[in-house]
């Protein structure tokens, strides 16, 4: 299930010098800049599921399996248009079951095109299909037309701070 980038950002604010408490990376599926005079969507709104990113937002998927999915692919971190996906991502470009992420406590984090109409991108590479690629620390991924940030979580904590600093996530974030 996909969260709005403020949340993450009131989170950090309460815990302070304790982090994030993310056990796995995240994806970050940001949405276009402001224009002049726009200002970003900072609350939330209860028992309304966000399925794409607000102008100004970002949306954040923590990359494991939800509790309550009940897809057929057990084995790894499904992405893709249907709403049975641990990623689902609402947008024409991307297949029912685009791709998934696999993760081996050897080799790290791989993704895998699961032959998606529009392909899997890894930064400038596109993947063949059914064959992993190790992923890195803020690697650019692309399903069909949606591009989103790959972090572990310390790495999402330093993007979320400079955020917050800069006045994204909503601007600093008040005590």
């Amino acid at each position: 299930m996909a969260i709005g980038l403020w949340y993450f950002a009131q989170q950090l604010v309460v815990r302070g010098s304790r982090g994030l408490a993310l056990e796995a990376p995240v994806l970050v599926w940001e949405s276009v800049e402001l224009r002049p005079g726009e200002v970003p969507y900072q609350n939330t709104e209860a028992g309304t599921f966000q399925t794409r990113p607000r102008t100004g937002d970002a949306l954040v998927f923590e990359l494991k399996k939800g509790p309550s999915k009940q897809n057929a692919f057990a084995v790894g971190i499904t992405v893709g248009r249907a709403e049975t996906n641990d990623v689902p991502i609402d947008d024409v470009s991307v297949s029912r079951f685009h791709a998934y992420f696999h993760h081996d406590l050897k080799t790290g984090w791989k993704l895998y095109d699961a032959e998606s109409s529009n392909g899997t991108w890894l930064g400038a590479l596109k993947l063949t299909p059914k064959t992993g690629e190790p992923i890195g620390d803020r690697s650019r991924v692309r399903f069909g037309d949606v591009e989103m940030t790959f972090y572990e979580p310390k790495s999402f904590s330093a993007f979320l701070q400079k955020r917050m600093a800069s006045g994204g996530a909503g601007g600093p974030v008040p005590l």
